[in-house]
Parts: structure tokens; sequence; C-alpha cells
């Protein structure tokens, strides 16, 4: 993404032609395209440099300082950036169960982008160069790393609202939230893969507008959210499956069809058990870096526990 404007400028240097006369290996050249004699090292005169004039050297003291000024503004811009993603604390800091408005942190992105685009057009040396470049690659773990945890708040407080969708006797609506799991799961996996292409650590380290380790850990919370999501999509869909067939061994019960209800709940009850047991063993599995995950996994299985305990009640009414 970088590379393409440096590429353009360095194309009229690697065209292959200087005036008409073809550059050869070992500094000789060789005869002009249009068939006439090329000049020999004897009449070769060496080409005495204009002398750079008040007016040019205050032309790039300028551009210089013009540079200066918007990298400034940029490493500004992008503290405003980081304020909106973290507070006062860090990027890495923020985990699935903050409150996080995205739209604050892109338009405080927009700004830096434009600063920092208009300070590599004006760079007059290489280490302004450098730095617009460096910025350019924080902008971009920012913009994607704002994608990213947008995504994984959202999956996370997805997996919190499959309860109170159940509790309210809607099942539609929680099989709709569990389906929609892979949608967070893909889409912080799209921006964990973005930080990594766009991005480096060195562009961290070299602004200091990011604490040193918060594109490593960042990626690691991401990562350890795509394995969260991903794991508890079958539990999750389990425990609706179980709550739906105890919702079904009520309604038996009481239209007095003590078969029916009797089957039904046995039947919740070993699917709420399993749910359970795997929501669980997912809490306990997960990294601290997916720490809000096992929580809401504990959750899950604490409300998978409960509703396997009314099954049982219902298949022992009979």
């Amino acid at each position: 993404m970088r590379r393409r404007g440096l590429l353009a400028l360095l194309a009229p240097l690697t065209a292959g032609c200087l005036g008409g006369v073809e550059v050869s290996r070992q500094g000789e050249q060789s005869a002009p395209a249009d068939g006439g004699q090329a000049p020999t090292n004897e009449s070769t005169t060496t080409a005495t440099p204009a002398p750079t004039t008040p007016d040019q050297s205050e032309s790039v003291a300028s551009d210089r300082q013009a540079a200066a000024r918007r990298l400034r503004v940029a490493g500004d811009r992008l503290r405003e950036a980081v304020s909106a993603y973290a507070g006062t604390a860090s990027v890495a800091d923020v985990t699935a169960d903050d409150e996080f408005v995205a739209r604050d942190v892109y338009v405080s992105l927009v700004g830096a982008s434009g600063a920092v685009e208009e300070a590599r057009a004006l760079a007059a040396t290489d280490d302004q160069t450098e730095r617009a470049t460096a910025l350019s690659g924080v902008v971009a773990f920012l913009s994607h790393a704002t994608a990213g945890q947008a995504a994984m708040g959202a999956g996370h407080d997805a997996l919190l609202s499959v309860p109170a969708a159940l509790r309210s006797g809607d099942v539609s609506r929680a099989r709709a939230v569990v389906d929609g799991l892979g949608a967070d799961r893909r889409e912080a996996e799209q921006a964990a893969s973005l930080v990594r292409s766009e991005s480096t650590e060195s562009d961290v380290e070299t602004t200091a507008v990011v604490a040193d380790d918060g594109r490593r850990l960042k990626l690691a919370q991401f990562d350890a959210a795509v394995v969260a999501l991903d794991d508890a999509v079958r539990p999750v869909r389990a425990l609706v499956d179980g709550v739906e067939r105890l919702v079904d061994a009520r309604a038996a019960a009481a239209a007095d069809d003590g078969d029916e209800a009797t089957s039904l709940a046995s039947d919740a009850e070993r699917t709420l058990e399993d749910a359970e047991t795997d929501l669980s063993g997912l809490a306990d599995s997960l990294p601290a870096a997916a720490a809000p995950f096992a929580d809401a996994a504990d959750t899950l299985a604490d409300y998978a526990a409960a509703r396997d305990d009314e099954a049982a009640d219902v298949r022992r009414g009979y």
C-alpha cells in the first residue's frame, strides 16, 4: 500500500534512457536510438552542477519546515485517535467487554491520515520520509484495530444476549444471534490479518504514539477472540436447542401428555448438560487475552446448568 507512491517516484529514474542515450553497465554508453555516432570518452565532458541559489536553499528549508509541521499535526491527531480508542489507558487495555465507539476513532484517523500524506509529499529529508511512512503504518494499525475492536465487542455482547432472548421466550432471536457469531469472528480475523499486513512493530516503536507492545497485545486479543467465537458456536447452539426442548416439555406437561413431557424433558436435560460441560471447558481453556469471553462462557454455562435442573424437575414430575 505504501510502496505505490515510492515506485511512482522511482519510475523516471528506471526508464532506461537519458537524453536519447541508452545507459549500459559499467558506466559505458551505447549508440543513440537514431543510429548516430555515440560520443566517445574523449568527447565527453563532465557537466558542472548548477550552483544552489539562495532561493533554492530557502525553498528546501521551507519544505522541510512545512513537512515538520505536518508531521507534528499527524502525531497529535493520532494521539487524539488513541485517546478516542482507549481514553487515558493503552489501546491494549481495551477489551471486548469495554464500551467502545468506533466512529469517534475514525473521525480522528481521517484528519491524521490527511496530515500524514501531506507530510509525505512535503518531506525534504530521508528522516521525514521515514517518519511519515511509520505514521502511515500507525494509521493503518489503528484503523484496522478499530474494526477488530468493534467486531470483538459485538461478538461478546451477542453471547451474553442469548440468555436474555431465551428468558423472553424468543428462541428464534436466540438462534439468529448464534448464527451471527460467525460474521463477528470473520471480521475480527480479517482485522488481525490487515494489521499484520499493513503495519509493523517498528512503526509503533518509531512513532511512540501507541505503546510499544500495543500492536502485539492487540493482535493477541483478536486471535483469542477468533478462537473463542469459533469454539462457542456449537455449545451455545446446543444451549438454545436444550431450552427449546424444555419449553416444549413444559407445554406437553401442561397438556397432561406425560409421556411426551418425559421424553422431551429427558432430551432437554441431556442437551443442556452437554452444553454446560462444553461451555465450562471453553471458559477454562481460553487464554488470558480472551478473559471477557471466558467470563461470558461461564455465564452461559451457569444458565445451561439452571435450565438443566428445570428439565430434570419436569422429568421427575412424571
